[in-house]
């Protein structure tokens, strides 16, 4: 049925999508924006330029569409459906719709309701509301030209999401049908992707990539398998132990292993912003850290003030003398180094503050703060995930 689902769906889209022979690359320009990465997406015809949130962890790209009662301010006016002359409405007679009433989204159809409406979920309780469409979305190519992309996109109308701040909604990347990745590797675009995080807090100050494609692949970075788990679209790594200050920590491999019934496994989430450790891996971690690091531990109203689990009062001394551990995580062929500053601490108002938090989920992942200066390969059709360091914005792979 899935596969049925899948091929109509191929077919769909191929038959509207702007005509492209061979293989191509887009790429759009990526920055950092409090605590989140934001590219830019131009949506319709004619384009209406957005910037859009990446997630890794969610397939659904949304933005929110006029009328939107309640929604929250973005910087961009909202998309005006009406103004796009290949906006169209993904039906709730379409079997692509109906196939997602089972899923753990909420889909409305009706008699009543011509529309595929839907409501969906996110961990932080947030939800958004509105309908599935159809229209193009354009990025530039490798050669600079804009290639307009027939895709399904979420057309939001209703939401009760915090204030994005200076994004105007989220671009899913995950392997899901509906992720912009699965959807471009329809119009010969192969389903690859890669982008370098530039420093969190440079505000928008510097610049990088995301680029999507056969490009987007790099032969210098280190690869390990990309971990399938039934039921997710998450990108899974295997991870076979953690090193803080150079010294491995006492926790089972078993802590990492994916497994549904006991929500193991540790993946990669560009959309959320410090990493989260189930409580098996997190306490050993704060253990090690606290044992390795000699200044004074910040009370815990201070620390919880601040959103972050463990802080070190370093206020007496001068930034470039203060003296923190690095962390490894262990992946298979993969030594994924997280370098103590500013990846693994920030130094906030006197407080050098640990960027990583206990999940509450039971699920492990790395954040973007973790993921800073690394160009990520996600080559799903090869199945396995590239890691490089590189000094991100500036020269080097982005």
């Amino acid at each position: 049925m899935a596969l049925l689902l899948c091929a109509m769906l191929i077919l769909f889209l191929l038959c509207t999508s702007h005509e492209v022979s061979g293989l191509i690359s887009l790429s759009s320009p990526l920055s950092a924006d409090i605590g989140q990465y934001v590219m830019k997406v131009a949506i319709g015809t004619p384009p209406q330029e957005f910037s859009l949130i990446l997630d890794t962890g969610s397939d659904l790209t949304w933005i929110q569409c006029s009328p939107c009662p309640g929604c929250f301010n973005q910087p961009d006016p909202f998309f005006e459906p009406t103004a796009s002359s290949t906006f169209s409405p993904v039906p709730c007679t379409n079997s692509f719709c109906r196939a997602f009433l089972e899923d753990d989204r909420s889909f409305m159809c009706n008699q009543s309701n011509t529309g595929c409406n839907y409501q969906y979920g996110y961990e932080d309780g947030s939800l958004i509301r509105g309908e599935l469409a159809y229209d193009v979305v354009s990025l530039p190519s490798e050669d600079s030209a804009s290639v307009a992309l027939s895709t399904v996109i979420g057309c939001i109308h209703n939401e009760t999401m915090p204030d994005f701040a200076n994004a105007d909604g989220i671009v899913g990347l995950s392997r899901g049908l509906l992720s912009l990745p699965s959807q471009f590797s329809n119009h010969s675009v192969a389903h690859v992707f890669s982008y370098c995080l530039v420093d969190i807090l440079s505000r928008g100050s510097i610049s990088s990539r995301i680029t999507f494609g056969g490009e987007a692949r790099n032969p210098a970075a280190a690869l390990t398998p990309m971990i399938f788990v039934p039921g997710s679209d998450f990108y899974y790594v295997e991870v076979e132990g953690i090193s803080i200050g150079g010294r491995r920590i006492g926790v089972p491999t078993s802590t990492f292993h994916p497994d549904n019934a006991d929500l193991r496994g540790v993946y990669l989430d560009s959309g959320t912003t410090y990493s989260q450790w189930r409580t098996e891996a997190f306490t050993p971690m704060l253990a090690a850290i606290r044992q390795q690091i000699t200044y004074q531990v910040v009370d815990a109203a201070t620390t919880h003030a601040l959103g972050v689990d463990l802080c070190f009062d370093v206020s007496n001394e001068l930034e470039s003398n203060i003296i923190l551990p690095d962390m490894v995580v262990h992946m298979r062929n993969v030594e994924f180094e997280i370098p103590a500053l500013p990846n693994l601490f920030r130094i906030l108002d006197g407080y050098a503050c640990l960027l990583m938090t206990r999940s509450t989920s039971g699920i492990s992942l790395i954040g973007a703060a973790q993921q800073q200066n690394k160009l990520i390969v996600y080559d799903v059709e090869n199945k396995q995930i590239g890691f490089l360091a590189a000094q991100c914005g500036t020269a080097g792979p982005q």
